[in-house]
């Protein structure tokens, strides 16, 4: 066995699903499709936030996959912890985090597995994540936003100057645990800002590694409905990341700009409506 297959068998890709079909998600086809010269195999955990389950046929597939089926629609924070209880079962080493929509290059995981031996001792490591807008990951936080970087450098990088999202985040079991995981309470937007202001309190840095993950920035192509049923979920996050982390007035006040923005931008008062029902 290959020095990074070992490292890959620590590893437990976790893929939250939401009505999309396991083996039709981009993230599963480029993991199966990441290692043109060589054979590699993940093992991989879908949890399926979707109304009806749609398991997937192991038989199939040379890696060892996991699915899970919760019709209650609970967000990413529940997943990734229960990801993470999984992890422990299995006796991983590393979480790795992965949208439905992430299209990964080929042989990522050389990249992360480099970066590993550099820094040893750090618990949390993040690629480059583009969009059609450019660098969506690392960012800048600052006034409860993210704010887009133009660029950045790969190795060691201060928590308090830049911070990853979600996408491609991979977080070691022990970390992982000590800071209880993510804040179920938050369950789809913040979620990962969340999660980072709890680990900056306990680890400085995270490591930037030297791979771009691409992802579909939700905001370009969401209709009218889509955008409403996810400002219900910005509400509810911005609000839980005012009462845990603060300042309050701050993230209500993205509230009140977000609810604004998407007003003009659908031309719809379906948003104050959601706003003022809240």
């Amino acid at each position: 066995m290959s020095e990074v297959q070992k490292f890959i068998d620590d590893i437990l890709f976790v893929i939250v699903l939401y009505e999309t079909v396991p083996e039709a998600c981009e993230a599963f086809k480029s993991l199966q499709s990441s290692s043109e010269n060589e054979t590699v195999t993940y093992t991989i955990s879908f949890y399926d936030n979707s109304k009806l389950p749609q398991p997937i046929d192991q038989s199939r597939h040379h890696h060892t996959l996991y699915y899970h089926h919760n019709t209650s629609n609970v967000g990413l924070s529940t997943s990734y912890n229960h990801a993470c209880a999984e992890a422990i079962a299995l006796h991983k080493t590393w979480i790795f985090i992965l949208d439905q929509d992430s299209s990964l290059p080929t042989n990522f995981y050389s990249a992360y597995f480099q970066k590993v031996k550099l820094f040893p001792e750090e618990i949390l490591f993040a690629p480059f994540v583009r969009d059609g807008r450019g660098i969506l990951s690392p960012l800048k936080f600052s006034w409860a936003r993210g704010k887009r970087i133009r660029s950045a450098k790969s190795g060691l990088c201060s928590l308090q100057r830049l911070r990853p999202i979600n996408t491609g985040m991979m977080i070691r079991v022990d970390a992982f645990r000590h800071v209880h995981g993510f804040e179920e309470s938050i369950a789809l937007d913040f979620s990962d800002f969340a999660f980072v202001e709890k680990i900056k309190v306990h680890y400085e840095n995270f490591v930037i590694v030297d791979t771009v993950i691409q992802q579909e920035f939700f905001d370009s192509t969401a209709t009218k409905e889509m955008a409403a049923d996810r400002f219900i979920f910005y509400y509810k996050g911005a609000l839980e990341m005012g009462h845990r982390f603060g300042p309050f007035w701050m993230y209500y006040y993205r509230i009140v700009a977000r609810m604004a923005y998407l007003s003009f931008r659908f031309r719809s008062l379906t948003f104050l409506t959601l706003f003022l029902d809240r």
